[in-house]
């Protein structure tokens, strides 16, 4: 359009480099925008960041992954001693800010509402109610985007711009404690509003949208949910019939590859 046009105009041949951010929800829009500008300004860079991928030509993909250990325990210290003065990361607190992390998936936003609670608990009594995660971390600050104020409205984002076939399998593979093959999740998944040929591309693009997580193996590739989108799927689930039926097909296919590999593995399956 005009105003396209006229960006690309301003923009010329000048050196610069142009930022576009949270572009998740607008991918088809930004992408046609960054298409004309990277090619009627040679000498512009674009650095754009999406829960996926433009889908450009000369894109270069750099995935920002969970922060490790040591990072989301320093996120967390510091923010902890933001909330409640003199915090410190004694050797009493140690192991429960270790494991609050890694059950928080080292998701920033997850880490720094946790911290706040330092406030008035103590990171013991904080990992107590993790299970309870969605009601636990659901104060942020007032000035952050709706979004980010809590982990629910976080997680409910990046839910509503799912397709609802992808909605659809990403809920029922919540049933999956731990990872699982492209196998297991078709077996599992497909039906009832899935077709079993699509599961494949629709599995892609929950990886290519962050909201599954690809492992690659020298045994194969396997797919999981971190353990707070686990919990969020759980909850989807939960209406009636829905879990109970998720959690059959997986028990069956469990049974079947069972019976069917029992023997190579020396197991026998009665």
């Amino acid at each position: 359009g005009s105003r396209d046009d006229a960006l690309a105009g301003a923009l010329g041949r000048r050196h610069a480099l142009v930022v576009l951010d949270n572009c998740e929800h607008l991918v088809d829009r930004v992408a046609d925008v960054v298409d004309l500008v990277v090619h009627r300004c040679p000498r512009v860079t674009v650095l754009a960041t999406s829960q996926e991928g433009l889908g450009v030509d000369g894109e270069v993909t750099l995935p920002v992954r969970p922060l490790r250990e040591q990072e989301a325990e320093r996120l967390f210290v510091e923010r902890a001693m933001a909330a409640r003065h003199g915090f410190e990361l004694s050797p009493e607190h140690a192991a429960a800010v270790g494991e609050l992390c890694r059950r928080l998936d080292g998701i920033p936003l997850a880490i720094e509402l946790a911290a706040a609670r330092v406030a008035s608990m103590s990171p013991a009594a904080i990992l107590e109610r993790i299970d309870e995660r969605f009601r636990l971390l659901g104060h942020g600050r007032r000035t952050a985007r709706r979004r980010h104020q809590t982990l629910r409205a976080a997680v409910d984002w990046s839910y509503g711009l799912l397709s609802p076939a992808e909605q659809l399998v990403f809920e029922r593979l919540a049933v999956f404690a731990g990872s699982c093959t492209l196998d297991a999740a078709e077996a599992v998944v497909a039906g009832d509003g899935v077709d079993p040929v699509d599961v494949l591309d629709l599995v892609t693009g929950l990886v290519a949208k962050s909201m599954v997580h690809l492992d690659e193996r020298a045994t194969g590739d396997r797919y999981r949910l971190l353990e707070t989108m686990r919990d969020y799927g759980l909850e989807l689930l939960a209406g009636p019939g829905q879990q109970d039926a998720m959690q059959g097909r997986h028990a069956e296919w469990f049974l079947a590859f069972a019976v069917a590999e029992g023997p190579r593995l020396g197991v026998s399956v009665e």
